[in-house]
């Protein structure tokens, strides 16, 4: 609230050549997401997220949903110690101070909040470092 979010000439002059790039970005970070899933399969404490028939995802984020028995804070703290960076994967916006909503009024999206986390994802991203995302993940999981 009371935020001005106005771009700069300078800067909508890079997002105007980073539109011009867009299709390229989706598809790279669909090939990411697709490898992400396969290399997930075979971590038991994580879920990867997933993408309906009738839907395409930007892939923004990458969150996966931790299984109820691990702690996803902890998990964030083990991945970041073994030189991960990872996230919260989703807030909840009822959550939010500026809102004062009730914390039981949107059950999911609370959870979501408590069990989601923000793997790296960027066009970038290598296939190397997401073979090491994926078995420092597991070998965390594991630890816990």
């Amino acid at each position: 609230v009371g935020y001005n979010y106005k771009l700069s000439d300078l800067l909508a002059t890079v997002a105007n050549v980073q539109l011009s790039k867009l299709n390229l970005f989706l598809k790279r970070r669909q090939e990411i997401a697709e490898r992400y899933a396969h290399l997930l399969e075979s971590i038991d404490g994580v879920s990867a997220p997933v993408e309906p028939w009738n839907r395409s995802s930007s892939w923004q984020t990458y969150a996966v949903t931790v299984d109820d028995a691990l702690d996803r804070d902890r998990l964030i703290a083990e991945l970041r110690g073994r030189g991960i960076g990872c996230n919260i994967g989703t807030y909840s916006l009822s959550a939010q101070p500026v809102y004062l909503a009730d914390p039981d009024a949107c059950p999911v999206s609370a959870r979501l909040l408590a069990k989601h986390l923000a793997l790296p994802m960027y066009v970038g991203l290598t296939e190397p470092e997401q073979d090491r995302v994926a078995h420092v993940l597991g070998r965390a999981i594991a630890s816990l």
